[in-house]
Parts: structure tokens; C-alpha cells; sequence
């Protein structure tokens, strides 16, 4: 796997000031389009890794290549998609946020959208807004991820693909998708920005609906968070990355 879960990235305890020109922020700027382009798996690992580019350690350059490792044992994988003869064109989403961050503390979103068994889009990032709860971050998670199924779906519609059908976006929280489809649970959700209620509108409008699926089935973990070699590899393969 990309990073090893069993340890934690720290900021560098001598505080050095950071060489934006080093080896180090060039490869991380390189593997950066890597990870955009055909590698999903490794979204978390390298911007996790790239938040501590200007001031980096003896640490992250040891897990900067892990990462190196890593690429170079599955150089042969691809994202693999099949053809399905006489199925309806369409994409399932999974979303995820991991509250409070093992290494920071900090809030991190990850989506990814696959088509015909293949991710067709992804993304890891921090969140800029504060959750007080890990519903509240799940939720946010979902409002990015909505945005980006509006976005496929209008694409989809473009390219003569029609979305008869709500796009289906997968999550593990069964609080967030009670708060996502029943507006009556104003106790838990007074504390939440109005505009957030966006992915409200979408579900009941038919365009987006949201579905329960085991944690263990959480495709999007991969991009939340460091797992251990048989989660990894299970959702990697959910993404559609084989050998090719």
C-alpha cells in the first residue's frame, strides 16, 4: 500500500524552513499528474504528502518512497474498463470523510465515480469548513460528491447518454442519509450551513438518491485514509485498477 497505516506523518520537529525547488516538491508535483491521470489509489498518499512540502523531513522522504515502491510493484495495473453489451450507460458513487485525521486532526473528503467498473473521477482533499461531528463531515463529503454527480450527469446528457435514472452515490452513515432525505430532522441539522441542504433538493428532484453500503464496501475509504495491504488492494480492484 502506499503508506504504512501503523505510522504517523508528523510536521518536521526541526522546523526547518522549506526549498519549494528541491527534489522532493518536483516528484511530488510529477506524481501529482500521476495520480490525476490513471492512479487513484495513490490520491491520499501523495496529498497527504504534498502538505508538507515547505517543510519537510527525513520522514516524508522515507514515505515519499514507499510511495516510489509502490508505483513501481504495480506498474503493470491500469484502470481496467469492460464492455457490457445491452446495459444502460451509467455511474456509481461512493463518498467518505474521515473525521479528524490520525496525523492532523483534520477533516478529509474522498470521492470517486466508476463507470462500466472503471473510476471515472476521484478526489481526496481537506475540508475547508469545520464538522463538529463525523455525520456533519460525512454530509459535507456527500454535498462535494453531489456536485460532481450533477456534473457527470449533465455530461452524460451532453454526450447523448441520458440519465433516466437518480445517480446513485454509496455512504456508510446511516444519520447523514437520514438528514440527506428527511428534512424533519431539524435537531441535528440547525448547525449546518442552509447551503449544504443543496444535495436535498437533488434527491427529491429524482436526479441523485443515496444508498447504504457496509463499511467494508466503502470504495472511497482508499481516499480518506493509510489502510492495510487486503483493504487497499480490495477497493483498488473496486476502482477498477488490474493488470493490464
Amino acid at each position: 500500500m502506499p503508506l504504512d497505516p501503523n505510522i504517523k506523518i508528523e510536521p518536521n520537529p526541526d522546523g526547518n524552513e522549506g526549498n519549494w525547488s528541491n527534489m522532493y516538491a518536483q516528484l511530488i508535483d510529477k506524481l501529482q499528474f500521476i495520480m490525476n491521470s490513471i492512479w487513484p489509489d495513490i490520491t491520499y498518499a501523495i496529498n497527504r504528502l504534498a502538505s508538507y512540502t515547505a517543510n519537510l523531513s527525513i520522514q516524508h522522504q522515507t514515505a515519499l518512497k514507499r510511495v516510489l515502491q509502490y508505483l513501481s510493484g504495480t506498474k503493470t495495473y491500469g484502470i481496467t474498463y469492460k464492455n457490457i453489451p445491452g446495459s444502460h450507460i451509467s455511474f456509481l458513487g461512493y463518498t467518505n470523510a474521515a473525521y479528524k485525521n490520525r496525523d492532523d486532526n483534520k477533516l478529509t473528503t474522498g470521492y470517486v465515480f466508476i463507470a462500466v467498473e472503471g473510476a471515472i473521477t476521484w478526489r481526496s482533499s481537506r475540508q475547508s469548513m469545520t464538522a463538529e461531528s463525523s455525520t456533519k463531515a460525512k454530509y459535507i463529503a456527500l454535498w462535494e460528491a453531489g456536485k460532481e454527480a450533477s456534473w457527470l450527469r449533465n455530461l452524460y446528457n451532453e454526450l447523448g447518454f441520458t440519465q433516466k435514472e437518480p445517480m446513485v452515490i454509496m455512504q456508510d452513515n446511516t444519520g447523514m442519509v437520514a438528514i440527506a432525505k428527511n428534512p424533519m430532522f431539524h435537531k441535528y441539522t440547525k448547525h449546518i450551513n442552509s447551503h449544504f441542504h443543496w444535495i436535498r433538493e437533488k434527491i427529491q428532484d429524482g436526479q441523485l438518491d443515496i444508498e447504504i453500503c457496509c463499511t467494508d464496501k466503502q470504495t472511497a475509504d482508499a481516499l480518506t485514509k493509510s489502510l492495510a495491504c487486503p483493504k487497499h488492494d480490495k477497493h483498488s480492484k473496486a476502482m477498477g485498477l488490474l493488470p493490464v
